[in-house]
């Protein structure tokens, strides 16, 4: 389990202690970018759309990158996208 924010971990704090097998969690510093909001936590979630490629951050990493990529606006035209949970542990593609 990888949160990338902090309102992540109410998710999967639940989802950690009812695992059936063992499990990890991950923590850094959340850095959400200023004026924006995620949306709810799921394993795979899009944080962003744009009208090239999709760059894919894991952990609070993808609030560094969904902030860059809003201060660059029109020259950043990748979507972000946040994967947070394993797909062997429900997450799913």
């Amino acid at each position: 389990f990888v949160p990338a924010f902090d309102d992540d971990l109410k998710c999967l704090i639940p989802s950690l202690f009812s695992a059936t097998h063992p499990s990890y969690l991950r923590l850094g510093l959340g850095e959400q970018p200023r004026g924006l909001t995620p949306p709810p936590f799921a394993p795979w979630r899009k944080l962003t759309s744009g009208r090239g490629g999709t760059l894919v951050a894991v952990g609070p990493l993808a609030g560094s990158v969904w902030g860059a990529c809003r201060e660059l606006h029109a020259q950043c035209a990748v979507s972000v996208a946040s994967a947070g949970q394993s797909v062997a542990d429900g997450g799913r593609l």
